[in-house]
């Protein structure tokens, strides 16, 4: 897996005062199966996930696919600072995580 930073502006900031970061996920299914899998977000708590298209994404056997997001917060996440990291889960039908 790579998650990489979308190209252009580093984030977005949206009318209803929340900011936004776009980011690409690269999955590859390296397993003999097919499985899929869907991406959440779990720090910050406040983080709202919204995929460009459809989850659970299917994998055929050692098949990549790229998977956009954009991860939305309130401003109020980054207290004085330029930056917050974030952490996301990636979870297969198969259980691995």
């Amino acid at each position: 897996m790579n998650v990489t930073r979308a190209t252009g502006a580093p984030f977005t900031e949206l009318p209803d005062g929340t900011v936004a970061n776009r980011l690409r996920f690269r999955v590859r299914n390296q397993t003999p199966e097919a499985t899929s899998f869907t991406i959440s977000v779990s720090d910050p708590p406040e983080a709202e996930l919204r995929v460009v298209g459809v989850q659970p994404v299917g994998l055929e056997s050692n098949q990549m696919k790229r998977q956009e997001i954009w991860v939305v917060v309130p401003k109020s996440v980054f207290q004085g600072r330029t930056q917050r990291g974030a952490t996301f889960r990636v979870d297969f039908d198969n259980g691995i995580t």
